[in-house]
């Protein structure tokens, strides 16, 4: 060895270079990586668990939005796929189909009603959660490909 010859770092201080670069490294990934951690975790416990799935869904169908938005839904779509105000002209006679229109108006009044005063029913709620549970549990071994009973799909 000459004397211009830096000796190598011996002891303690020896593999230390890297070091504080690993450590930035490994804590910018743990900032990174909790919260999506977290995220899955709940992910997983909430979207695979019909239980949970239900009791987070349950309290939509007291929501006034939601009874309403589905009200909407299911008057349009029964009178989309039933033109009334024709099949009340066909049923009058001549003389009183102009009546046609307006008894069409009052069938879809009362029709909205009915299906309102169930929307806001006990029956609803029960029929919503047996509902959510079943497209859950389809939806979930879908994903999986176990059936509900925990077997795995073929």
């Amino acid at each position: 060895m000459t004397n211009t010859e830096t000796p190598p770092i011996e002891g303690p201080a020896a593999g230390r270079k890297g070091r504080p670069q690993l450590a930035i490294f490994l804590l910018i990934m743990g900032v990174i990586l909790a919260p999506l951690t977290t995220v899955a975790i709940f992910a997983k416990n909430q979207i695979t668990n019909t239980d949970r799935y239900v009791e987070t869904v349950s309290p939509l169908a007291s929501d006034p939005a939601i009874q309403e938005a589905v009200g909407t839904f299911v008057v349009d779509q029964l009178f989309a796929a039933v033109d009334v105000e024709e099949l009340a002209a066909e049923a009058l006679p001549k003389k009183a189909q102009f009546l046609a229109a307006p008894l069409a108006a009052g069938v879809q009044n009362l029709t909205k009603n009915v299906v309102d005063r169930f929307l806001t029913s006990d029956e609803f709620a029960q029929l919503w959660d047996t509902a959510n549970r079943a497209a859950h549990d389809r939806i979930v071994s879908a994903l999986t490909g176990e059936t509900p009973s925990g077997k795995k799909a073929v």
